[in-house]
């Protein structure tokens, strides 16, 4: 459980990144299998195959960075389900007050090398602990323990016709395009506003650079000098006449 998208103040693809390197490694070091729901190549609709794994999976990692609502919505569940989860985070990123009790991984958002190959050897061994000691009850990994709760969440049984499936599966996927097209809408709008502030400016610029003409010849002006010239040479030619 981990953001799946690109978020603010980190690179993009950073967490493709922390996935591949950190995650993915430890997972298969501890001698699991790695599964991202964005990898599923089922045709439901993904937020179908996340919350399906979020339930059913035996041991999850959630990668807290960023505080991604999705994400901790999807720690919520397992939390209710009181099912065993890793907590994970960058050392950028504080732990959320309600969960800063329960024990996380941290690792450094700079990727480095070095700092990469640690968080690797420090969640694998999370991992094989987590997962150990699942079904003792010492030991806290929700707060559904610590609330005392007679019992943690269970699945619900499917009460809906087949039909009835059917019919609320399409709204939820008619719904899911109506909210992609009107965030694109939204965007092309962005980017449209964006383009014309961009060629407004061009414009601007070009109207500043614009070369400007040199102001036309003053006539009284010439005129005043071609008399001081005719005057000079008058002179001249009449200094020459008296030297002879």
């Amino acid at each position: 459980m981990m953001p799946i998208s690109n978020q603010d103040g980190y690179d993009d693809s950073h967490f493709d990144l922390v996935y591949e390197d950190i995650i993915k490694p430890a997972i298969e070091a501890a001698g699991m299998e790695p599964l991202r729901a964005d990898e599923t190549k089922n045709t439901n609709l993904i937020q179908l195959d996340i919350l399906k794994n979020v339930i059913q999976t035996p041991i999850a990692i959630c990668d807290m960075s960023a505080k991604n609502p999705n994400v901790f919505y999807e720690l919520g569940l397992r939390q209710a389900f009181d099912l065993p989860t890793v907590l994970l985070k960058d050392d950028k990123t504080h732990a959320p007050f309600d969960i800063n009790g329960l024990r996380y991984c941290t690792y450094n958002h700079t990727m480095k090398h070095r700092e990469v190959k640690e968080a690797i050897l420090k969640l694998t061994e999370m991992l094989k602990d987590t997962y150990e000691k699942k079904d003792r009850k010492d030991e806290v990994n929700s707060l559904i323990r610590l609330l005392e709760l007679s019992s943690a969440a269970k699945e619900p049984t499917n009460s809906m016709s087949g039909k009835e499936r059917e019919e609320a599966l399409f709204h939820l996927k008619l719904d899911t395009i109506v909210n992609n097209i009107s965030e694109m809408n939204s965007r092309m709008l962005k980017i449209e506003d964006l383009n014309t502030q961009f060629v407004s400016g061009i414009e601007r610029t070009n109207t500043l650079k614009k070369p400007v003409p040199p102001p036309p010849p003053q006539l009284g002006a010439q005129s005043g000098l071609l008399a001081a010239r005719d005057r000079l040479r008058a002179q001249k030619a009449h200094n020459i006449d008296d030297d002879f």
